[in-house]
């Protein structure tokens, strides 16, 4: 959201795999950037505990349950179910 209306933040959404010597966890990986103010955040979700999968963060974005608002100093992500939780982001990209 910014001062002139709803803005539209690019978003990436990838399937990952994390190995070790000993086994490997399925996940999926989401990232939302603000490249106005270069601002991001991510939702990783462990695939292999079948509970949660990444799908459910869009779908959540869709039905309006999960917003996410950009502005100068981070962006702040609403989750509304049921309670509100509110999270902060500052996480910038550096630059060189």
């Amino acid at each position: 959201m910014t001062p002139y209306g709803h803005a539209l933040l690019p978003m990436i959404r990838e399937r990952i795999e994390i190995k070790n010597v000993r086994s490997s966890e399925t996940g999926g990986l989401v990232v939302v950037y603000d490249p106005e103010h270069g601002h991001y955040f991510w939702h990783i979700t462990a695939l292999d505990d079948g509970n949660s999968h990444p799908a459910d963060f869009l779908r959540a974005l869709k039905a309006g349950q999960l917003v996410v608002y950009a502005g100068p100093s981070g962006l702040v992500e609403m989750l509304y179910l049921g309670s509100i939780r509110i999270t902060e982001h500052r996480e910038t990209k550096r630059r060189h």
